[in-house]
């Protein structure tokens, strides 16, 4: 018989031994989401500027911005999450609701990255700033109170996936068409209702305990958003690649891409459905995914720079 969520208490003994908060530390600050990140590199390489070694420079260092400022975030959600996490079957692990680092600590971290992740981002201009500073405060909020409203929940985290692809926009700078925006918009709708479907599949009845907005997140809801953002993303993605000029008897290297991106997206859907998109950063792993990905990536570059 499965054992409910809310039976499960903290470990009782933490170790507060240096290593051990080193570690806590390490594991606090998320560093296998910062393949999010990598949003930065979207708008620059639509934008065919990536040959050039300044827009490199740029994108490197809006890439470690925004990797500071993700885990400043992590661990202020942390703090503020720690009673419901330890509700959660398995984010009562996290170093904070374990115990094993002490909150006002990692609340002072989180602070010190965000504000160092603010500071290193005038680097870039005024403009990077007010993007970056527009992340971390959605974050915050999202953390402190959005997180309790349905579907603008979803639209919050969202907001944040498009944030990192404007912000690459903005780092070099290039413009941004709308139509990169909309497959932007909409494939960041679909991972984050992944989430949610794999979310309240994984808990069941011990949704509302953890956090009751989940419980608006049915399974046919899910599967309804999943279904709409799916085919948003698809005819966004396939009118951008089709504007593509390829020239006088070019081929159209970019406009072939689309196939590859749809069965990426629907072995995607696939995964999601069943509810492994709970950490989308894992769904990389999948070697369907790699290589559609990888077809795509190659299609790109083809297409944007080499012919």
């Amino acid at each position: 018989m499965r054992t409910s969520a809310i039976e499960v208490d903290a470990p009782s003994r933490p170790s507060h031994h240096p290593t051990a908060i080193l570690r806590a530390i390490v594991v606090t600050a998320r560093p296998r989401q910062w393949v999010k990140n990598a949003l930065v590199l979207a708008a620059p390489l639509a934008a065919e500027v990536l040959r050039q070694r300044t827009a490199l420079e740029h994108v490197a260092i809006a890439f470690v911005v925004l990797c500071v400022a993700a885990s400043g975030t992590y661990f202020v959600n942390d703090v503020s999450d720690i009673a419901a996490d330890r509700l959660h079957p398995t984010k009562r692990l996290r170093p904070v609701a374990a115990g094993l680092l002490p909150a006002p600590l990692a609340l002072t971290l989180g602070i010190g990255l965000l504000a160092g992740a603010l500071g290193l981002s005038a680097v870039l201009g005024v403009a990077f700033l007010s993007v970056v500073a527009t992340y971390i405060a959605l974050t915050v909020a999202y953390s402190m109170w959005l997180k309790m409203i349905p579907v603008v929940d979803v639209v919050a985290v969202a907001s944040c996936y498009l944030l990192r692809a404007i912000a690459g926009a903005v780092a070099v700078p290039v413009a941004v068409s709308p139509s990169f925006l909309l497959v932007a918009s909409f494939a960041a709708l679909f991972i984050v209702v992944g989430k949610r479907h794999g979310d309240h599949l994984a808990l069941d009845d011990d949704a509302r305990p953890y956090r009751s907005t989940l419980t608006a997140y049915t399974p046919d809801f899910t599967s309804q958003l999943i279904a709409a953002s799916l085919t948003a993303t698809l005819l966004s993605y396939a009118e951008w690649a089709f504007t593509i000029d390829v020239g006088e008897g070019g081929i159209p290297w970019v406009a072939c891409s689309v196939v590859p991106f749809a069965v990426g997206m629907l072995r995607a859907t696939q995964l999601v459905v069943r509810g492994e998109g709970v950490d989308p950063e894992r769904l990389l792993a999948d070697p369907g995914l790699v290589v559609a990905g990888v077809t795509v990536a190659c299609l790109l570059v083809a297409g944007l720079y080499l012919w």
